[in-house]
């Protein structure tokens, strides 16, 4: 990677970061907003306001750590993707359920996913010092994970091949952006040395 990519990205980092809490915040506005003037029905406690916010601040928090630690966009565009698919499991999870309703047991195999998405990104982050190549091996197994999420819940009985579809390609193409990015003394490698 050259010094001007790195220093075209050091200046494109502040932009990405506003409009990603600019994008939580908009995020957040649209229960409140929905509450205050929406369908018949929609009617949130202030529980349902602090799980919401408390959810889209961590999420929004862990890839603000992500976009200041890469110095590439790959890094920070498959962080973004990751993050996403893991805030959009849990939220979806939570409020309505992806396979029958939220409280449905089967749903718990796509925690299952999530919370295998963070030991793997985790470990990644630790042992291998944030590597692209070993950010990418962890989005791969967290693919392989999503189909084993998927079959089963197709053995109890439900359908979510599509849901399950849609997140193995995403997870995949983070995987691919993270071949993508820059490795040695790049990205989250500087932070854990």
């Amino acid at each position: 990677m050259s010094n001007t990519q790195i220093a075209r990205y050091a200046t494109l980092m502040p932009r990405l970061r506003i409009a990603l809490w600019s994008g939580a915040a908009l995020l957040f506005t649209i229960p409140v907003v929905a509450s205050l003037i929406g369908p018949e029905g929609f009617e949130w406690t202030f529980g349902d306001f602090v799980f919401a916010a408390v959810a889209i601040g961590i999420a929004a928090a862990v890839l603000d750590f992500a976009v200041r630690k890469a110095t590439a966009l790959p890094y920070a565009f498959a962080s973004a993707i990751a993050v996403g698919i893991c805030f959009m499991t849990f939220w979806i999870n939570a409020a309505v359920g992806i396979v029958g309703r939220e409280d449905n047991d089967a749903n718990a195999a796509f925690y299952g996913v999530v919370l295998f998405a963070i030991v793997a990104a985790g470990l990644a982050g630790v042992v291998k010092r944030g590597a692209p190549e070993a950010m990418a091996r962890a989005m791969v197994a967290c693919a392989i994970a999503q189909v084993a999420a998927g079959l089963i819940v197709a053995t109890l009985g439900y359908f979510a091949l599509i849901f399950t579809g849609v997140c193995v390609v995403l997870w995949l193409l983070s995987a691919a952006l993270y071949r993508r990015a820059p490795s040695e003394g790049d990205s989250l490698a500087a932070t854990f040395r």
